[in-house]
């Protein structure tokens, strides 16, 4: 599946992330970690549009960072245009999931056929998934990591090694 989020519309979603940090950079940084997290554990190709050039930044417009394509409007447009010229394009729009709660490019989305998610929504799916792929990792791991070792196992350890159980 391909996505499209609109980044500052993510970002500014009342959710249990708060990426509202010290400053944009910052906030943008910490959206791009989470869905370069989600990337590693899905297959989907995702597309973050960001209003606006960074100021004083030489960012080339888009770019790709952690996987992840990074566009910014262009300084005369903002997100909103990138995103539906980006559907408008697509040849396959059906495969399209833009991620925004704006109601401008949702409506736009529904005319090409592309599914739509709210930002909140996706997040919710976001945490979901990772905590999904985290717990089924932790089931390959021996229940020692978590629980430590048995006192019999810590007395067989420590005889093997040589220490004085007076030393412990």
């Amino acid at each position: 599946m391909r996505l499209y989020v609109d980044g500052y519309n993510v970002i500014f979603a009342p959710s249990a992330h708060d990426f509202h940090a010290e400053s944009s950079e910052s906030a943008r940084e910490q959206l791009l970690s989470l869905l370069s997290a989600y990337r590693h554990v899905t297959t989907d190709s995702i597309t973050v549009v960001f209003d606006g050039h960074p100021r004083g930044r030489m960012y080339p417009q888009t770019q790709n960072l952690y996987g992840i394509t990074v566009i910014f409007s262009e300084a005369d447009a903002d997100a909103d245009a990138v995103i539906k010229r980006l559907i408008a394009k697509e040849t396959n729009p059906q495969a399209v999931t833009v991620v925004t709660s704006d109601n401008s490019i949702r409506n736009f989305a529904k005319r090409f056929g592309a599914k739509r998610v709210g930002s909140e929504e996706f997040l919710r799916h976001v945490d979901r998934t990772l905590e999904h792929a985290h717990s089924s990792r932790r089931d390959d791991v021996p229940i020692e990591k978590y629980e430590g070792l048995r006192k019999d196992q810590v007395e067989y350890w420590l005889k093997i090694f040589g220490a004085d159980k007076d030393e412990e």
